[in-house]
């Protein structure tokens, strides 16, 4: 019999997340990336999840808060954010692919999965690079961790910054 047990102690530095100047050219949506960045972007910009063309439900969400965000990108972020908060509800399902962006904003519930593939549709609907990150939650060692799923947006002048249903 081979025992082996390993134990290890992670170090992570919080920086402020909301502590960043976005570049000039990029204070209003969408976006026009420089060519050099969008050859680096592109793939965090098209389709999801294997669909063809934009989801509609996506598109309309999307301008509908660009609008009201006055087409500003940290506000638009801002504003979906609240919106899947506030207006979508959790669903347990632990197996699964995730639902496509309109099927989760009709049904108005979904899954930490649903919600990153609804939230990266909407932000690419309006030029936003978006990609689905997962991991496990941070939490007391007492507690068994979940998996979980949240979405990162490439903000230039900041980088790759995460957001979550959580608020």
């Amino acid at each position: 019999q081979l025992s082996i047990t390993a134990t290890s102690e992670v170090e992570t530095f919080c920086t402020p997340p909301f502590d960043y100047l976005l570049e000039l050219w990029a204070t209003q949506l969408p976006l026009d990336y420089p060519t050099a960045l969008l050859s680096h972007l592109q793939p965090y910009l098209t389709s999801t999840g294997g669909m063809v063309g934009i989801d509609q439900a996506a598109n309309q969400l999307a301008h509908e808060i660009a609008h009201q965000a006055q087409w500003n990108p940290v506000n638009f972020l801002g504003e979906l954010n609240q919106r899947i908060y506030t207006q979508l509800s959790y669903q347990e399902r632990e197996t699964g692919f995730p639902l496509p962006p309109s099927l989760t904003w009709a049904q108005q519930i979904g899954t930490c999965r649903d919600f990153v593939v609804l939230f990266m549709a909407v932000c690419r609907a309006v030029g936003l690079a978006a990609r689905f990150v997962s991991g496990y939650e941070e939490g007391s060692p007492e507690f068994e961790q979940a998996l979980h799923a949240w979405v990162e947006v490439y903000l230039p002048g900041a980088g790759w910054r995460g957001r979550d249903r959580a608020g």
